[in-house]
């Protein structure tokens, strides 16, 4: 990922175009977590501009399986369309701003999801 030079109002670290690239080829580095593996390939599978997920759980960025993907106001209603449809565990969609110095940063989704029982 890159740093978003002087731009409050985008995502502040924007992955670059070979990442995107390499995503979309389904090519991840590191490799995903196994608990959120398939949501994050059938969402990518999907056009979906997925940036940065988690299985969740205790020492994991999030509490819960979670994907966060770059988009206009409308991604995240198709992102669910393309989870729901596929059968995946959707719990939640979010809008997110992230406060970094004072500043707005964002906005950008994430989409929980409801976490296996063990």
């Amino acid at each position: 990922m890159i740093p978003c030079a002087n731009c409050p109002s985008r995502t502040p670290f924007r992955c670059d175009p070979e990442t995107i690239q390499a995503g979309q080829k389904l090519e991840f580095h590191p490799p995903l977590d196994e608990g959120i593996r398939e949501m994050v390939i059938t969402l990518c599978s999907a056009g979906v501009e997925t940036y940065e997920s988690c299985e969740g759980g205790l020492n994991h960025a999030y509490p819960e399986p979670s994907v966060a993907f770059e988009g206009a106001e409308s991604e995240g209603l198709r992102a669910v369309s393309v989870a729901v449809v596929t059968g995946l565990p959707v719990k939640e969609l979010r809008r997110v701003w992230d406060v970094r110095n004072g500043l707005l940063h964002g906005p950008w989704w994430v989409m929980t999801f409801w976490a296996e029982k063990k």
